[in-house]
């Protein structure tokens, strides 16, 4: 289990490196970016912490998303891959932004870090919430046997906190890397890169999991409460 764990932090700290460094040496010709070094870290000491904790609270759950899953159709398979797709040119606008366009005025140093850190820390907590309370938060769409619905925790609040969380988590990475223009877009343009991800998780539920429908008559919004 740890190898498992330690071969996925590692496999996704180096895409994260990647998708932060390469747009700044593209921009700049530089690979010393001390912003962009520091996310990183920020990023491999979070995720390991947060992983040990699961680690020892599900085990299950850790070595499932472990894995390397293929998507159940070919419209599952698309939405991933522009999920996939709209978080690189994400980057790779943030580079352009810090390094170039500065489309809106930068934060001074000490509140972007803190401020970014802070926004980070929750979208991360808001990740480890949900899959401490969903055993079942695959990264494939699909309904398992033994699967009932989760209301509880963020579900309470949210159909899907895990896009919830990924936003602001990345939000929090676009202002400790002093791009306040994305952190600003990120709403709006993840949740326009997740919507056909999120209509193919909702049929697959509403149609094969129990009570699913009933519990989104109770619980209205999909990923900001009162916004969407």
């Amino acid at each position: 289990m740890m190898t498992r764990l330690l071969v996925g932090l590692t496999v996704q700290t180096a895409v994260l490196t990647a998708l932060i460094i390469l747009p700044a040496w593209a921009f700049t010709g530089r690979w010393s970016w001390e912003r962009g070094w520091l996310t990183v870290g920020m990023f491999f000491l979070t995720s390991a912490i947060g992983g040990l904790w699961l680690v020892t609270t599900d085990p299950g759950l850790v070595r499932e998303r472990a894995s390397i899953l293929r998507p159940q159709t070919r419209a599952d398979g698309l939405a991933t891959l522009l999920i996939m797709v709209a978080v690189v040119g994400w980057f790779f606008a943030i580079g352009a932004d810090t390094h170039r366009l500065h489309v809106l005025r930068p934060l001074p140093p000490w509140v972007s870090l803190g401020a970014g850190l802070g926004v980070f820390l929750i979208g991360l907590a808001i990740i480890l919430w949900t899959f401490r309370v969903n055993s079942f938060a695959a990264q494939v769409v699909k309904v398992q046997r033994k699967q009932r619905v989760i209301d509880t925790g963020p579900y309470a609040f949210v159909r899907h906190p895990m896009y919830c969380g990924g936003i602001v988590f990345l939000a929090g990475i676009a202002v400790v890397l002093e791009s306040s223009a994305a952190a600003v877009v990120a709403l709006p343009f993840f949740v326009m890169a997740f919507w056909p991800r999120i209509m193919i998780e909702e049929a697959t539920l509403r149609r094969e999991l129990l009570g699913y429908a009933e519990y989104q008559s109770r619980v209205r919004a999909r990923v900001v409460p009162g916004i969407f």
